[in-house]
């Protein structure tokens, strides 16, 4: 599922290989905040999250966001995120096989 909006397409002002390198120009800073809680030893929470401080007021303009609510097993484990990528607003749940191919 996948919605478009009117944003600017950054990908095209920028040159980096991961989020650790992102090379910024003199329209973007951006801060990241990333914050995980543990419910339970099988229940978690995750919330990854970049804003872009010169535009949207106090808290900045949503720039990247995702969230993901986990559920950890023995032998398997369940995902369900939200993503926001400035285009796109997706939602997705994934299942994973820990050990499987080791």
């Amino acid at each position: 599922m996948s919605f478009r909006d009117k944003y600017y397409d950054y990908r095209k002002k920028f040159q980096y290989e991961n989020w650790n390198n992102v090379q910024l120009t003199s329209d973007l800073r951006l801060i990241h905040n990333d914050l995980t809680i543990n419910l339970t030893p099988e229940w978690s929470i995750r919330f990854d999250d970049y804003r872009n401080m010169r535009q949207g007021g106090t808290f900045g303009k949503t720039y990247d966001q995702s969230i993901d609510i986990a559920y950890s097993a023995q032998c398997y484990r369940i995902i369900g995120r939200y993503n926001y990528d400035g285009y796109d607003k997706s939602y997705s749940i994934m299942v994973e096989l820990p050990g499987i191919f080791d």
